[in-house]
């Protein structure tokens, strides 16, 4: 469990290199694909895995302060 002063220091890095929405959030990848039907006609190469497939990678943000 990471120590407040370790939180800070991921919130202000995660402000600065990418989005200042996401500072107070949590980023969770289950590394859950799901397949495409089809190969995607732009930027293929990025949908291929590793398995030799097409697919998408499942990625939930939650914000703990909204109500």
């Amino acid at each position: 469990i990471p120590t407040p002063e370790e939180k800070s220091k991921a919130k202000d890095w995660v402000e600065t290199h990418s989005c200042r929405a996401w500072k107070d959030g949590w980023i969770f990848i289950d590394g859950t694909l799901i397949l495409l039907f089809d190969r995607p006609h732009w930027y293929r190469k990025s949908y291929f895995d590793q398995k030799c497939n097409y697919s998408l990678s499942v990625q939930v943000c939650y914000h703990l302060n909204q109500a």
